[in-house]
């Protein structure tokens, strides 16, 4: 194993690795391992002598320690020592304090001030910096230092002065002054006047500048018994005897002195290093850097590298130099450089000791400071030592330098593997590339076929963007693989690896191995590769066959694309087909001809694909269009909804500017009641509906209508073609305006609903004929406070004639009894009508009567309320012998029954037994005299009896005190103990005066009544406008709740179709004429769901003949939904279909 060898400098590091016999590569780095410098020497590759190839280095790279010291060099050192001893001579004491370093203890040469206002030398300060940003006084923070000018030129002034005489003083050359002042200063000094002496040698130096002349000052301060200034003299001596050359003179005088003063000290070490006297230099350098190390390190350090200079091989001082570097690096390298020249000396224990020193300072290992190692084991322990080195390098050139080692000494395949992965870390790829055929050759020689393959499809993805001579490489050695095993990945190793030879020019090798790529696999890529280069070779005839086999290729693949191709090639390499036999022309052209037809066909086929996509863009941005239009007529809907309720003129102005445009409104309720300028906004909003088509429900609350706007309202709906609701009810007309909209109503077509109030009577007669007129409306309603018996008349002739009405409500407070016979006589005649309200305030006995007779006579009328104002005992016994014969009621209202007596009550009570088609009755009566039960036993009697009604509402009206001994709601409460129809049962008792205390006896009955009622789901009761619903005590709650459950499990088992559990409910007491919250019965549920067996049942069940033709809230019949819901089966076995 040839391992490289160092050597080591202050400032860098020389690594030297043998290549050859007579070659020696050399690396200079700086201690961080920074490369400075690479090249090969000419030279004994054996040979470790540094000095040898030292000279065929740059001069910049040679070492410091290798360069001569000069005269002048040795002056400007004795010159630094007389500038640093002059102030301690010419300042105070307590003056040089302040003039020097806390940190040096040195005067200051270049003072700074820091933001604490302490003074520091600056590169005391800088270095101190290096390890910690606090003042070392202060133990704040440093922000800033600049520059201390005050203490600068103070010291510059000092160092000015001179405190002895010396040459300085000099004007010009004159022995004989000179001489004469010489002698004056000897006697003197003979004689002991020291003083005189030193004025007479001061004015000697005016005239002389021989240093002979100066070698007594010296002598005279000793005497004198001043001994730094006779240091000072002995500096200033000695420079000037170096200045004339005498150096041997200048040695004798700073030895002679016998102060140690610092800087003295320093100049007369220079002075041995420039006589070449190593040994003094060496011994007085250890003695004033082991003195200095502790107060004063940065000159200690300088000073024993001084000496390691002069003497590398003085191994004792790297330790003690190293221990006063501060950077970790300098540490390191001074203890290897220690440790080299110990190596080199043989002295082998303590170069394993300052290696060693270096181990622990170092955080991070290095390859070139670890390679040190390797010189200290033996020659067995070498490569362990390698091994174990390269394992804990961090540093990936190092850790390549070290398995570059292993691998020359041993060729293992984890020390290539490794040298591949650090240059894949390092982005080497023509490296990598190298190493990687290495590795590969290696595996492939193991016969490791699977790891080769695995690693060679790595490097290919790693080396993809390199040269392409670097992929063909490893394509080849890919190759190589599958040769040997799974061929069958040669096919497409073959087309890239063509491809790369392509790509580089080299078409032989590229025909080569598409050639043995057809011969192998036959497939349209490699034969179409060979033909392009067989081309590109100028081999037509052989280029066009592969072509033509390429084609035929394409064919049997389907693939139109790749045969059009190979015929484009064929015809630029080949145009009149020369180099096919005559078959093959006439197949390749047959085959052309009928692909371009087909290619004609799929351009067609796409531009239709395209046209259609493009229609259904254009129809997706028409979708995105009107979803906007959409949304912003949605918006403003509700802004004109918003603005219907007491609008001011510009809301209304607004409403019916977007009324105009708007096609989302249907219905508009525009509430205008108490608007003063009704005439000017009526224009507005003439325009906007006799533009808008949307609107089908128009509701007006206001004031009033003039006859204008009756009249613009009018031309409205002769005109409008969409409105099914117009509303005026709440608005006050005059006669004449709605004489016009009776004539609007004769021609319009679409109004289905329409209502009116008219305080006047003239009108009642228009409006009639309208209504005999008029074809579309079902529901009529109609206010004339003030009619005449002569109009009702009217409007009974017109309900004679009219065919489509169903609904009608007439409040007629005006007419007497002649009127309502005549209206009675109409309904008598009335096919039509199911529901009618009528309001007739003025009638009594008599029109009660004819009521009465025509609710016998009438046979399609289901929903009736009667508001007969004065109507008597003999009109209530009337109503109650029609109620007995009516066989299609099933909701019955008597809201006002004023003038009837106990008798009146009891009539009506007793028809409630016999009639078998009502299913909600409810009666408001005031009786006038007192009474302990006041007909409420009759009607308890008639709920005994009674098998339909689910509902019943009695309110009794008093303006007397609530009798104490009253039974009558008890007696009601215990009739519901009986009743197994009732579901809903309201009692309302309004008096002058109720105590609650007598409603105890009622509490109680309804309780008791509970126990046993099994149908009732909700009770309410109200004493004067205090209402309780279904839980007036307590006591009512759980049971009102279990009927309520029962009644929600048999609409449940009704929908299901479970019979049994219907059955079962039924029999518990739920009611079979129940209805859920939209009005629909059992039979309604079953027949909606198409459950035959289940209705038959319930029809079986029931005693009640209007039960099948029960209307839910939307008005259709169990019927009707068996019908929409597409359950026909039921029409026939159950429901039959009634007359429509």
């Amino acid at each position: 194993m040839i391992l490289p060898w160092q050597y080591r400098s202050f400032e860098n590091i020389y690594v030297f690795t043998p290549e050859s016999d007579n070659k020696v590569s050399v690396k200079i780095l700086d201690i961080f391992h920074k490369n400075l410098f690479q090249t090969t020497i000419e030279e004994n590759g054996n040979s470790r002598d540094f000095n040898e190839i030292l000279g065929k280095l740059p001069a910049q790279y040679v070492p410091s320690d290798a360069k001569s010291i000069t005269l002048e060099k040795v002056i400007h050192k004795v010159e630094q020592a007389i500038s640093k001893h002059k102030p301690t001579i010419a300042v105070e004491t307590k003056e040089l304090e302040k003039l020097t370093c806390p940190i040096s203890l040195e005067v200051f040469q270049e003072p700074v001030i820091d933001n604490h206002g302490h003074t520091f030398e600056k590169s005391a300060i800088e270095n101190h910096l290096e390890h910690t940003k606090d003042c070392p006084i202060s133990r704040e923070p440093i922000l800033s230092l600049t520059r201390n000018r005050l203490v600068q030129q103070t010291i510059e002034e000092w160092q000015e002065q001179d405190p002895i005489p010396n040459f300085s003083l000099f004007k010009k050359e004159n022995p004989n002054l000179a001489d004469s002042n010489l002698n004056m200063a000897k006697t003197y000094e003979k004689e002991k006047e020291y003083d005189e002496a030193l004025e007479s040698y001061a004015k000697a130096f005016q005239y002389t500048r021989s240093w002979k002349n100066y070698r007594n000052i010296p002598s005279l301060f000793t005497k004198m018994r001043e001994t730094e200034k006779a240091t000072l003299a002995s500096l200033y001596l000695a420079q000037y005897q170096l200045q004339e050359g005498e150096t041997q003179e200048a040695v004798k005088t700073l030895e002679n002195d016998s102060s140690e003063t610092l800087y003295k000290q320093l100049a007369l070490v220079t002075l041995y290093r420039f006589l070449g006297n190593s040994t003094k230099e060496q011994e007085l350098s250890l003695k004033t850097a082991n003195a200095i190390s502790n107060h004063n390190p940065e000159l200690a350090v300088q000073l024993y590298r001084e000496i390691l200079q002069n003497d590398p091989n003085h191994i004792s001082l790297y330790s003690p130099l190293a221990q006063l570097t501060t950077s970790t690096e300098e540490k390191v390298h001074i203890l290897l450089k220690g440790g080299i020249h110990a190596l080199n000396m043989g002295d082998r224990e303590n170069a394993r000791d300052l290696i060693q020193k270096a181990s622990f300072q170092q955080e991070k290992k290095t390859f070139i400071d670890e390679i040190i190692n390797l010189e200290l084991a033996q020659e067995g322990e070498i490569f362990s030592i390698l091994e174990t080195t390269a394992k804990i390098l961090t540093e990936s050139q190092d850790r390549l330098r070290a398995y570059k080692l292993l691998y020359q000494a041993e060729k293992r395949l984890e020390f290539c593997k490794e040298i591949v992965s650090i240059y894949r870390e390092l982005d080497k790829h023509e490296k990598y590339t190298k190493w990687s055929l290495v590795y590969l050759s290696q595996l492939i020689e193991h016969d490791m076929w699977e790891k080769a393959e695995r690693f060679a499809l790595e490097s290919l993805d790693f080396v993809d963007a390199c040269e392409k001579h670097l992929k063909i490489s490893t394509y080849k050695k890919l190759e190589e693989v599958y040769t040997y095993w799974q061929g069958h990945k040669l096919h497409d190793l073959w087309k890239k690896l063509g491809k790369a030879y392509c790509q580089n020019q080299q078409f032989d090798l590229a025909e080569k191995t598409y050639r043995k790529a057809v011969e192998k696999f036959h497939g349209f890529t490699e034969t179409f590769a060979l033909a392009t280069i067989l081309a590109k070779k100028r081999k037509y005839q052989e280029a066009v066959q592969m072509y033509y086999q390429a084609s035929i290729d394409a064919l049997v693949d389907a693939n139109t694309e790749r045969f059009l191709i190979c015929g484009e090639r064929i015809d630029t390499v080949d145009p009149r087909l020369e180099h096919l036999s005559m078959n093959q022309k006439i197949h390749f052209l047959s085959q052309k001809n009928l692909l371009s037809l087909h290619i004609q066909n799929q351009e067609l086929t796409s531009k239709v694909q395209k046209l259609e996509a493009e229609l259904q863009q254009h129809k997706a941005e028409l979708q995105q269009h009107k979803q906007k239009e959409h949304d912003r007529q949605i918006a403003e809907a509700e802004l004109i909804q918003k603005l219907s309720h007491h609008p001011t003129t510009t809301e209304f102005q607004t409403l019916c500017t977007l009324l105009r445009c708007n096609h989302v409104v249907t219905h508009l309720d525009l509430n205008m009641m108490g608007d003063t300028k009704l005439s000017y906004n009526m224009d507005f909003l003439y325009k906007a509906l006799k533009v808008n088509q949307t609107l089908t429900t128009f509701t007006i609350n206001c004031s009033q209508i003039n006859d204008e706007s009756a009249s613009a309202f009018a031309k409205f709906l002769e005109a409008n073609q969409t409105l099914t609701t117009f509303n005026l009810n709440y608005t006050v007309i005059s006669d004449n305006g709605a004489s016009v909209l009776a004539e609007a109503l004769k021609v319009n077509r679409t109004l289905t609903t329409f209502a009116i109030y008219c305080p006047n009577s003239e009108g009642a007669s228009a409006l009639a004929e309208a209504l005999r007129v008029n074809q579309t409306l079902t529901t009529f309603t109609i206010h004339f406070p003030k009619i005449s018996d002569e109009g009702a008349s009217a409007f009974a002739e017109a309900l004679k004639a009219n065919q489509t009405l169903t609904i009608l409500t007439l409040q007629l407070e005006g007419i007497g009894d002649k009127g309502a016979s005549a209206l009675a006589e109409a309904f008598k005649a009335n096919q039509t009508l199911t529901t009618l309200t009528l309001r007739l305030e003025r009638i009594g006995d008599e029109g009660a009567s004819a009521f009465a007779e025509a609710l016998k006579a009438n046979q399609t009328l289901t929903t009736l309320t009667l508001e007969l104002g004065r109507i008597g005992d003999k009109g209530a016994s009337a109503l109650a012998e029609a109620l007995k014969a009516n066989q299609t009621l099933t909701t019955l209202t008597l809201p006002q029954l004023e003038g009837i007596s106990y008798k009146g009550a009891s009539a009506l009570a007793k028809a409630l037994k016999v009639n078998q088609t009502l299913t909600t009755f409810t009666i408001t009566l005031r009786p006038s005299q007192y009474s302990s039960s006041w007909g409420q036993d009759a009607f308890a009697k008639a709920l005994e009896v009674n098998q339909t009604l689910t509902t019943f509402t009695l309110n009794l009206v008093s303006s007397s005190k609530f009798p104490r001994n009253s039974t009558g709601p008890e007696i009601l409460a215990k009739a519901l103990k009986v009743n197994r129809t009732l579901t809903t049962f309201t009692l309302h008792l309004e008096y002058s005066e109720i105590c609650y205390n007598d409603l105890n006896p009622l509490t109680s009955a309804l309780d008791e009544a509970l126990k046993e009622n099994q149908t009732l789901t909700t009770l309410s009761l109200s004493f004067n406008n205090r209402y309780y619903t279904s839980n007036f005590g307590h006591e009512f709650i759980p049971k009102i709740r279990r009927n309520s459950d029962l009644q929600s499990l048999a609409f449940q088992a009704a929908e299901k179709g479970d019979l049994q559990k219907l059955n079962e409910l039924l029999n518990q007491g739920v009611s079979l004429y129940s209805t859920d919250n939209i009005h629909r019965s059992f039979l309604h549920i079953a027949a909606q769901n198409g459950h035959t067996e289940v209705a038959a049942d319930l029809l079986e069940r029931s005693h009640n003949p209007t039960y099948k033709t029960w209307l839910n809230q939307a008005n259709k019949t169990a019927y009707d939904l068996a019908l929409e819901n597409g359950h026909k089966d039921i029409l026939d076995s159950s429901i039959e279909q009634e007359e429509h």
